[in-house]
């Protein structure tokens, strides 16, 4: 046979009591310091939204913005032309290298020949 452990009703809703008073207590704490802490998020988004409308309005009113919208153009102008010749090597080039192959085997294949013609005194 167990033995039960006996305690009284009036111990044990104390006990609940306490329980319940400590966690009331922490419940309230908690939605305190949530409360602080959404405060301190919402200043903070405040002030990071008036930042970055400043920072929007400095780009516009910079002094240099003309220069840079021009240094902008002139890299993808030059951008543009690095890709056309690019383009334009890479259709060409197999062309110019069969030319040069072609003349290298020609004085290869004629060389005797020409040094003959240009070896005469």
């Amino acid at each position: 046979m167990e033995k039960e452990i006996a305690i009284d009703e009036h111990q044990f809703r104390l006990g609940v009591v306490e329980s319940l008073a400590r966690l009331e207590t922490l419940a309230q704490s908690t939605d305190d310091h949530l409360a602080r802490l959404n405060g301190t998020v919402a200043r903070h988004e405040d002030r990071l939204q008036a930042l970055q409308q400043s920072l929007g309005q400095h780009q516009m009113d910079c002094p240099i913005r003309g220069e840079v919208e021009n240094l902008k153009a002139a890299v993808l102008t030059e951008q543009v032309e690095t890709r056309t010749t690019s383009a334009w090597w890479h259709r060409l080039s197999p062309l110019i290298w069969l030319a040069v192959g072609g003349l290298v085997a020609l004085f290869l294949l004629h060389a005797d020949q020409l040094l003959r013609v240009f070896s005469k005194p």
